[in-house]
């Protein structure tokens, strides 16, 4: 419905209440991130993931490609390449 915010905040909510929450819940949240586009976040959260998935590999390889065009877009030429690199190791 492109209500990524309150995705974000709803899967929160569940971690919250279930302090051993599996870990497929922490895959939601940085899916629901990324949809927000929120790929830092997005990131953050599913490189706490013990044993990400090809799925997860393609989000956080997508989140780095948004964030190296937007610091390109920006002139932030360094950050971009830190981005590259992150994409690039991730195959």
């Amino acid at each position: 419905l492109g209500r990524h915010e309150d995705a974000v905040a709803q899967v929160r909510r569940a971690m919250a209440l279930n302090p051993h929450f599996p870990e497929w819940y922490r895959w939601m949240l940085g899916w629901s991130l990324h949809h927000a586009r929120r790929y830092a976040d997005s990131n953050g959260e599913l490189q706490r993931i013990l044993k990400p998935n090809n799925e997860v590999r393609l989000i956080m390889a997508t989140n780095h490609a948004r964030l190296a065009e937007g610091a390109v877009r920006e002139g932030r030429q360094t950050e971009a390449d830190l981005a590259r690199a992150a994409a690039a190791s991730l195959h």
